[in-house]
């Protein structure tokens, strides 16, 4: 979700559609100037976040929204289980932070819901120098074979959080291929 534009128009698709599962995945760009993000923040807190059952960003990402959305909270130094607590106030069900322990040799996932830690990942950290990663949007797509993965994302959701999943992804030409089905 790049510009303010868009969050209403999705918000209004996903109203009518509240029973399925919503997997957000916001990136606050770096372009955009600290008022253009405060508010930003302010709508994604307000609009999409309370219909989000996963959110999924990176420890920066989450400090970064947590704070543009409180002027008062001093973001920088907080770990992953005071963002998630925060972030699950707004109204989302779960709160996956990717590289939750940043500078260790493994990447840590942690997924948190209002009782706190639900489960933590760790996996190998890849090579910075050859490999393009942005954070928790990246997390699936990092493995080589993505459509095992899917796959597996999709059977994992089933019956946890859905009867139904089909995943869907963008293609190349833009194109929107299913890449996986699972059902109860």
């Amino acid at each position: 979700i790049g510009a303010m534009d868009q969050l209403q128009p999705i918000a209004a698709i996903l109203a009518d559609f509240d029973s399925v599962p919503v997997v957000l995945d916001p990136v606050i760009g770096r372009a955009l100037d600290e008022d253009d993000d405060a508010d930003l923040a302010a709508a994604l807190r307000e609009l999409l976040i309370p219909q989000t059952t996963v959110l999924t960003l990176g420890l920066a990402q989450a400090r970064r929204l947590v704070s543009l959305a409180d002027e008062q909270v001093r973001a920088d130094d907080l770990p992953a289980v005071a963002c998630a607590r925060e972030l699950i106030g707004w109204g989302c069900e779960f709160v996956l932070v990717a590289d939750a322990e940043p500078g260790s040799e493994q990447i840590v996932n942690a997924l948190y819901d209002e009782s706190g830690l639900v489960r933590s990942d760790r996996l190998p950290r890849l090579d910075a120098a050859t490999t393009r990663i942005h954070g928790a949007s990246d997390t699936l797509s990092a493995l080589v074979d993505y459509s095992s993965t899917m796959q597996k994302v999709a059977r994992q959701a089933v019956p946890f959080f859905c009867d139904f999943c089909t995943v869907y992804m963008v293609a190349e030409g833009g194109e929107i291929e299913r890449v996986a089905v699972a059902h109860f």
